[in-house]
């Protein structure tokens, strides 16, 4: 049996990529529509910031098992270990439920520009603790996305030089370090094809305005897509 933060390592990808591994995990979120076709697991127990180092977390590619499971479950999963695109991720074999393995409390996570210590959460439940504002909504009525930014919003580099100029590097810089993707977890278009389908986040007394706060009230997994 390997532990999940072994799966992970402490780099940019897995050190057993290719390899196959039997882990086990409580499921903390759940895919079986819109594409993702999996779920996420993690070790049980309370995260200690001061001695953590890799992710305990993991994204499961399970598209015949996906629906099998729940927020909660505890199961054990068998596959090969794999980087989908920049995602660390097991491509299940076998998934089956086990006795609990215990609660997996949401970390509190205070965002950081360092690459390296946000990998180290790729695939947690998080509670974001940062003040975070909209900084794009286009996408928000087409697949359920919102950009955010911690702070303020992001800023357009051409606005602040000419492009390819130190000022406009800088800048890019800064948005690549504050900006985060908040995605619902499924591909469906909610426009064309998708209408009818309700638009997540918003409703008539609630508009996503570029510039408002957005307030958490639940955890959330942190995740890698879109080269984001």
């Amino acid at each position: 049996m390997t532990p999940i933060d072994q799966i992970q390592g402490t780099g940019d990808t897995s050190p057993l990529a290719g390899q196959n591994v039997t882990t086990q995990g409580v499921v903390t979120a759940v895919y079986p529509t819109g594409g993702l076709k999996g779920f996420v697991i993690q070790m049980p127990g309370v995260v200690d910031l001061a001695t953590h180092k890799a992710s305990r977390g993991i994204f499961v590619y399970a598209p015949n098992d996906d629906a099998k499971v729940t927020i909660g479950d505890s199961v054990t999963v068998t596959g090969n270990v794999s980087e989908y695109f920049g995602l660390t991720q097991i491509s299940a074999s076998t998934v089956a439920k086990i006795a609990a393995l215990g609660e997996v409390p949401a970390t509190g996570l205070t965002w950081t520009g360092d690459e390296a210590v946000r990998e180290s959460f790729e695939g947690m439940l998080v509670m974001p603790k940062d003040k975070l504002v909209v900084t794009d909504n286009y996408g928000v009525n087409q697949y359920g996305e919102i950009g955010l930014a911690v702070n303020d919003v992001l800023v357009t580099p051409t606005e602040v030089g000419a492009p390819m100029s130190a000022e406009a590097k800088a800048q890019a810089a800064d948005n690549a370090a504050r900006g985060i993707l908040l995605d619902d977890g499924a591909s469906t278009k909610y426009t064309g094809a998708g209408s009818g389908i309700p638009t997540p986040y918003i409703d008539q007394d609630r508009p996503v305005t570029v510039g408002a706060t957005a307030t958490f009230t639940k955890p959330v997994i942190l995740s890698y897509g879109f080269d984001r």
